[in-house]
Formats: C-alpha cells, sequence, structure tokens
C-alpha cells in the first residue's frame, strides 16, 4: 500500500485507487492516519495501535489490506458513506463524492435531478437506500453504508455488515455499554501516537438527545459545547432553544450561535456543507471531537422496534465535505450500539422507565433519565419538538444562503433552464407530492396496508413546487464548486507518479527542482 500526504487537500479526505493484482495507491488529506498497511480518519472504540477499526464503533472510516484483499470501513452511522466507481481494470473508492470523481476525470450527469434525494434515501434505512447514482460519462457510483466492504485481488466486491452488538439487558447495561464506547472513542481520538490528537467539543440544545449526550461527553472530560439561541421559526416567532442553562448546571463553557451566523461567511460555504446550520459552527469545528446527538430517534419509545436503521429526517447527511475539511471526528451518539434497536425500544417501554415516561408522543424515557439522574431539572429539555435545522425549501433560498452564493447559484440554475428539464422536474415534484399524500393516508390507515403494498415512504421534508426546480440542481451546483479543490490534486498526482512511490517530500523536491528548470 503506498500513501501520498497533501497538505492542500481536505484534511480527512482520501481516495484509494486499485488495479487487478497491483498496487494499492491512497492520496490522502494531512490528518488522515496510516500505518503499516492501513489508513483512517476519525476515532474508534479500540486501541489506536491495534487499528481494529473494522471491528469497532467507528465514527470515520478507512482501509486496511490483508491477504483477501482491501478491506474498507464505512462510519458506524448513516450520515456518509463510502463511494465506489469501477474504472475499466481499475477501482476507486473514497470517503468524498467529489474527490471520487475528481480523481476518475468525471462530473454528475447534468439530466439526473434526484441526487439529494438518492443521497436523503438512508434514512428509510441500510436495507432499502438508493444504493447507485450516475456520473456525466455514463458510469455509476456504487454508495455502501454502515458496512465493510472487501475488494478483492480480482476487483470483486464483497460486503458486509457491521459486527453485531450484543442485546442490552436494562438500562444500567445500555448506559454502562454507552459509557464504555464513548470513553474508549474518546481514549482513541487523544492516544498520544496520533498524527492529531482531538479535544472534545458537544452540541447541546433544549432537546432529549444533545443533554443526555452533553453528560456522557462531560464524563470522558468534555468541557465546552456549542448551542443556537433559537430553533426555526414558526407561526408565533423564533423559539428559544439555547442550551446554555443546561450546560451551566453541568459545568460546560458554552458558546452561543445564531443559526444563520454563517451567512457572514465567504466563499460559497453551502457548497460543502449543504445549507447546515452546522456551518456557523464551523470556526469552533477545527480538530475537535464533536459530541451530537443525531439520530435520536432510536430513543423514542414509540416507535416500533426496527433493525434497519430507519431514520425519520436527513439532518446530519450533508456534514460531510465541512468535516474533511475542518478535520473534526463526528461522534453521533445515538448510533452506538444502534444495531440492538430492538432491545434498546424494549428497555423504553419498560416498567423501569416509567418514572421518566411522559406519557406523549415526543417521550424519550432513556435521555430523560440520563440527563435527570445528572442534576437537569425534568421542565428545562424536551418539552416540544423544536428544529434548529435550515430548511431552504421553508425559508426560501434567498434568505438561508450567502448573497454571493444565492447569485452565483441563480446564474448556475439559469443556465441550465430547459423545457424538458423544467418538464423532468415538474415531474419528478408531481411524483413527491403523491408520495407526500401517500405517506399521510398510511399514517392513519393501518400500517400493515403499507407493507402489503410494498411501497415506498419519502421523507416528510417535500419541497415547496416554487423551490423544488432550484433544490434539484443544488447538488449539481455544490459539485461545481467543489471538485476544482480536489481535481488540482488529482492533476498533480497524476503528473507526478514517483511522488506517489516516494512520499510527500521527494514529491516536494521534485516540484521545486521543475520550478528552478524553469527560471532558467
Amino acid at each position: 500500500m503506498e500513501f501520498e500526504g497533501l497538505e492542500a487537500l481536505p484534511r480527512l479526505a482520501w481516495c484509494v485507487r486499485l488495479r487487478r493484482r497491483g498496487a494499492v495507491r491512497v492520496l490522502h488529506g494531512a490528518d488522515v492516519e496510516t500505518g503499516d498497511g492501513w489508513f483512517c480518519e476519525g476515532a474508534w472504540s479500540g486501541e489506536f495501535a491495534e487499528a481494529g477499526f473494522e471491528s469497532a464503533s467507528l465514527m470515520g472510516s478507512g482501509g486496511k489490506l490483508g491477504e483477501r484483499g482491501l478491506l474498507l470501513a464505512s462510519p458506524s452511522h448513516t450520515m456518509e458513506r463510502l463511494y465506489v466507481l469501477r474504472c475499466g481494470d481499475e477501482i476507486l473508492a473514497s470517503n468524498s463524492c467529489a474527490f471520487l470523481l475528481a480523481q476518475a476525470g468525471d462530473g454528475p450527469d447534468p439530466g439526473y435531478l434526484f441526487y439529494s434525494a438518492d443521497l436523503a434515501s438512508v434514512i428509510h434505512g441500510i436495507d432499502r437506500y438508493v444504493q447507485t447514482v450516475p456520473t456525466r460519462s455514463g458510469r455509476r457510483i456504487r454508495m455502501y453504508c454502515y458496512c465493510n466492504l472487501l475488494i478483492g485481488p480480482d476487483l470483486r466486491l464483497f460486503e458486509c455488515r457491521k459486527p453485531a452488538v450484543r442485546a442490552f439487558a436494562d438500562f444500567a447495561d445500555y448506559k454502562r455499554f454507552l459509557d464504555a464506547t464513548v470513553t474508549a472513542i474518546a481514549a482513541n481520538a487523544t492516544d498520544p501516537r496520533r498524527k492529531v490528537r482531538y479535544a472534545p467539543v458537544v452540541t447541546i440544545s433544549t432537546g432529549y438527545d444533545s443533554p443526555a449526550t452533553a453528560v456522557l461527553a462531560r464524563a470522558v472530560g468534555c468541557a465546552e459545547a456549542v448551542t443556537f439561541r433559537r430553533s426555526r421559526a414558526k407561526a408565533d416567532g423564533d423559539r428559544d432553544d439555547c442550551g446554555a442553562g443546561i450546560g451551566a448546571i453541568l459545568g460546560l463553557r458554552v458558546a452561543v450561535y445564531d443559526r444563520l451566523d454563517y451567512l457572514t461567511q465567504t466563499g460559497f460555504p453551502e457548497a460543502e456543507g449543504g445549507i447546515s446550520e452546522f456551518l456557523s459552527l464551523a470556526p469552533a469545528l477545527d480538530r475537535r471531537l464533536l459530541f451530537t446527538g443525531f439520530n435520536g430517534t432510536i430513543w423514542e419509545r414509540c416507535r416500533k422496534p426496527d433493525v434497519v436503521l430507519r431514520r425519520t429526517v436527513d439532518s446530519g447527511n450533508n456534514l460531510g465535505e465541512l468535516r474533511l475539511r475542518k478535520g473534526f471526528v463526528h461522534v453521533a451518539v445515538p448510533y452506538l450500539g444502534c444495531a440492538s434497536y430492538p432491545s434498546i425500544y424494549r428497555i423504553s417501554n419498560s416498567e423501569e422507565m416509567r418514572p421518566w415516561m411522559l406519557g406523549c408522543r415526543y417521550d424519550k424515557p432513556i435521555p430523560r433519565r440520563i440527563a435527570e439522574e445528572a442534576g437537569v431539572p425534568r421542565e428545562m429539555f424536551g418539552m416540544e419538538k423544536k428544529a434548529a435545522a435550515v430548511a431552504a425549501h421553508l425559508e426560501g433560498f434567498d434568505r438561508v444562503m450567502t448573497g454571493e452564493s444565492f447569485q452565483d447559484f441563480a446564474r448556475f440554475v439559469e443556465a441550465r433552464q430547459t423545457v424538458g428539464l423544467a418538464l423532468r422536474i415538474w415531474a419528478d415534484h408531481a411524483r413527491r407530492e403523491l408520495a407526500l399524500l401517500w405517506n399521510r393516508m398510511t399514517a392513519v390507515a393501518p400500517k400493515r396496508l403499507a407493507k402489503l403494498l410494498a411501497l415506498p415512504v419519502t421523507p416528510a421534508f417535500i419541497p415547496r413546487p416554487g423551490s423544488w426546480g432550484a433544490y434539484t440542481l443544488l447538488f449539481h451546483w455544490s459539485m461545481a464548486k467543489l471538485l476544482p479543490r480536489y481535481a488540482v490534486r488529482a492533476a498533480q498526482a497524476e503528473a507526478t507518479p514517483a511522488g506517489l512511490r516516494l512520499g510527500t517530500r521527494l514529491l516536494g523536491a521534485v516540484h521545486a527542482r521543475v520550478a528552478m528548470a524553469g527560471k532558467h
């Protein structure tokens, strides 16, 4: 396995190139950890020196070369994935779709309108998400989520589920597991043998999931938190969602942000982080171990057991490129042990948890017990469902994009407007409206009917007609901005193959000599 690290690449990005029975070459950012036959970005619940990330709770991704071939490990959550593209007699694989396309000299299909919907489809579960998307040249990118992927010497692909986690007996057993796993990940992230060690920080709000996450993070030395002042406005105005009071009770230093603070940034921030409130937190995330409560659906008492990791919304799915550039490790705590969801559901509805049940639809006794037993008063959190996520289709693209980005995006959309494209956009919108109608009907009708007819259930988040045409092209615009970031590095690496074999220092020396020769 041959490595080349480039400072100019996003810190945690990597792309592997495999030839049939040939060398395995890895081009990567400066913070990707490398060892004898392995590489990894992120942290996992195991000893760093042993590099056993493929069999642990992995908050990141990596690869390991063995006798059977190259084993790639995706994150142990469903917000990011591995991207794989077959190019003749070689395979490219990456933790970044843009990096993969740049290395392949390809791009998104300009006539394909469903990239955003396909990426969001993972909320239906790891056995129902869209697994391939097309490229401009007619090839298809294969996406792998919550799994390990073996690429054999003959370039055959074998997908394996993540190792199973035992069923939990009761709340105390589950809580011990969470404590032990968070402790192991934090120890891995701060191991002195690392290139980069990550100081912890946690998000906190007045919901259920982040206060419980903050309690767990505090136990491993986390002393800092970030929060938003308000959630998304509703008819009655902005709603207070600030977790500073909860943070103070837990002894955390809390930095308060507005969810739209990123509107003052330059350089098209929405291209790498989607239109997301997390762009506002970017200044606080450099090389941090970020604990969040994403996918707290796992803790809902009223949701039936689901072994395929179904979610209700796709929030958190758009953090990938921002994370790779800023170099932070994302630890989504509710995902820890999530493959044992039936036992978590059973605990949520057990008699021992009754004192922490509210008896309503928005009811999560597990995180409530964790937070209340740490001293957080009941009335301070989890009283009503709020949403801090930025929603362009509800708030308006012109209000949630920087002026520079919105004008550039508007020009991008206008340049691609044709009658054929408009017809495809409206046809897709009509399909989605019908799917939404079905979704509403099945919310009242027996769920067995939906299963019997095997009709897909779409996300509740359906854009309005006036904004849907723009939304379908957001992925294309983002790739147009991101591809040059990676294409320059790909061209540089391709122009100096010797650098791949001899390492980054020799590559720099070669460039210096070429530059001197040009002067003379």
